[in-house]
């Protein structure tokens, strides 16, 4: 019996060319990919809550102190990031001056802080936004103000609207198979399978 299975793999496949500079290539592309993706849905997302106050611009057009909305990927700077400089100086024990040995247990520090890019600029962040609500290429909206040529001051942060499902198949366009893995429903592995086979069937 003939599945009707296409391989359409090969166009995610590197050439030669593209194979030389694959270690050179930053996540630059990918997030502005990300972001025109997303850059609707988080307007909608705006509009809902901020209706005619949502003035979106980029953030090279902000005036000093003017409140609008800007969309762009959030980043965090960790300051005790690992990286290969700091393990050398850790091997040839040339340790920076604020060393402090009981910090070095943790990654997380008080020097760490957020930043926001969008197509032409980057700033760091402040108001109210955590370092704990974000990851590092989060795409997102932020209405507050510019407070500093290099400061945007956040009042509210906007995320995607959902993205548009797919209608649910039918009998007429086939059915759809589902891998599950790993779903600890009632705390015993035995009672799981019964208990899925129901909530399935």
């Amino acid at each position: 019996m003939e599945s009707g299975y296409t391989n359409r793999s090969k166009k995610f496949l590197l050439t030669l060319d593209e194979k030389k500079d694959a270690f050179e290539r930053q996540y630059n592309q990918v997030y502005v990919s990300r972001l025109n993706l997303l850059k609707a849905r988080i307007m909608d997302a705006g509009q809902k809550e901020l209706g005619k106050k949502l003035v979106y611009k980029q953030l090279e057009d902000l005036d000093m102190h003017e409140k609008a909305f800007v969309i762009g990927s959030i980043e965090k700077r960790i300051s005790k990031r690992p990286g290969v400089l700091k393990e050398i100086a850790e091997e040839e024990n040339v340790l920076p001056e604020d060393y402090d040995p009981d910090e070095m247990m943790s990654l997380v520090s008080n020097k760490d802080f957020l930043e926001f890019e969008d197509e032409k600029q980057i700033v760091k962040l402040e108001g109210k936004i955590s370092m704990d609500e974000v990851a590092t290429g989060c795409t997102a909206g932020l209405y507050g103000t510019q407070v500093k040529s290099d400061v945007f001051e956040v009042e509210k942060v906007f995320w995607p609207t959902p993205c548009p499902q797919r209608p649910w198949p039918s009998n007429t366009t086939g059915g759809v198979i589902a891998f599950l893995s790993g779903l600890e429903l009632t705390g015993d592995a035995v009672n799981d399978v019964g208990y899925l086979s129901l909530a399935i069937f």
